[in-house]
């Protein structure tokens, strides 16, 4: 796809073990939703309306920070 750059992958094993793991997580998932926020800015009015989103809706979840996930 045009404009898209994955991310590496990259594994890691640290004397802390599953805690280590975990933060590798955490910031892939703080990654992730970065570029689906980054993504979501770029949609037009019609796509928008297609996902059920209002520009206003897609503007404030891409301003969000990447850690702040959804709302429980």
């Amino acid at each position: 796809r045009h404009g898209h750059c994955a991310a590496p992958r990259v594994t890691i094993t640290t004397s802390s073990g599953s805690y280590g793991l975990r933060w590798v997580a955490w910031l892939e998932l703080c990654l992730s939703r970065s570029v689906e926020r980054r993504r979501l800015r770029q949609l037009d009015e019609t796509a928008l309306k297609d996902i059920g989103l209002s520009q206003v809706d897609a503007e404030r979840e891409a301003a969000r920070w990447p850690w702040d996930g959804p709302a429980r």
